[in-house]
C-alpha cells in the first residue's frame, strides 16, 4: 500500500531509487543532480528530513518544484528524478 504522508512516500521513492542505483553499482554519493516534484511545497521539510537520511553528506544539485498533481497516481505527493554518474 502507498503511504499517505510525505515522509512515507519520500522513503518509498528513495528506496526505489536505492535499488535502481544498486543494480548498476552506484550509490546516493554518485547522484549529481535530482529533480523533486511535490504537490504541496509546505511538505518540503518532511521530504528534506528523509532526504538527509539517504544522502548524508552527499549534496547533489537539486531542483524542487510544486505541481498540481503527478501523473503516476492522484494520491502521489512526491516524485524524484535523479541522474547518477559512475565510471
Amino acid at each position: 500500500a502507498m503511504p499517505t504522508d510525505m515522509a512515507g512516500q519520500a522513503r518509498a521513492a528513495l528506496e526505489n531509487l536505492k535499488r535502481g542505483l544498486a543494480a548498476v553499482g552506484a550509490s546516493f554519493a554518485d547522484i549529481v543532480t535530482a529533480d523533486r516534484f511535490l504537490t504541496d511545497m509546505e511538505q518540503q521539510d518532511a521530504l528534506n528530513r528523509v532526504w538527509g537520511e539517504y544522502f548524508g553528506d552527499a549534496k547533489p544539485t537539486t531542483t524542487t518544484v510544486q505541481v498540481v498533481r503527478l501523473a503516476t497516481d492522484p494520491r502521489c505527493l512526491v516524485e524524484i528524478n535523479a541522474i547518477a554518474v559512475i565510471d
